[in-house]
Formats: structure tokens, C-alpha cells, sequence
């Protein structure tokens, strides 16, 4: 018997990057750089969390900043990636 999980994964990865919204985005910069969510302080990973699952409208200008820079974009590149 073969297991699904390769079927699953690449299900997870076309729906993910179908997804257009800002947490969506923020997400796959982030798997993208190998970056895991406690790798933005001071944001909290519940915080980052939080705005991947896109309970948070747009963060703050200061938090976006720190995400950005530890992403290595421009604030609006997330949007648009």
C-alpha cells in the first residue's frame, strides 16, 4: 500500500500558491527562505501565525516592516508576490 502523503503535499503546495492574499503570500516568502514563524522578533510566531491564517487584516506598519526586512522585501512586494 502507498502512502498519500506525497499526494498530499503537493495538493497543499497548488492550493497554497493559488491562495492571493496577503497571509498567503507571507507564507510562501517565508517557506521559501527556510524561515520558520519565531524567526521575527520582537512579532511573536503567534502573531505571525495569525496573520498567515489571515485573522489579522494588515499588520501594523511597524510589525510589517520587521516581517519585510526579515524577509528581504519591500513591505509591498509581499502583497504582490
Amino acid at each position: 500500500m502507498t502512502p498519500f502523503y506525497p499526494y498530499r503535499r503537493r495538493l497543499k503546495r497548488q492550493r497554497q500558491q493559488g491562495e492571493k492574499t496577503f497571509g498567503a503570500a507571507m507564507m510562501r516568502l517565508r517557506k521559501q527562505r527556510r524561515l520558520k514563524r519565531n524567526d521575527f522578533p520582537p512579532v511573536s510566531s503567534k502573531e505571525i501565525a495569525r496573520i498567515e491564517r489571515d485573522e489579522v487584516g494588515k499588520p501594523h506598519a511597524r510589525t510589517l516592516g520587521v516581517i519585510a526586512g526579515r524577509l528581504g522585501v519591500r513591505p509591498e512586494e509581499i502583497e504582490h508576490d
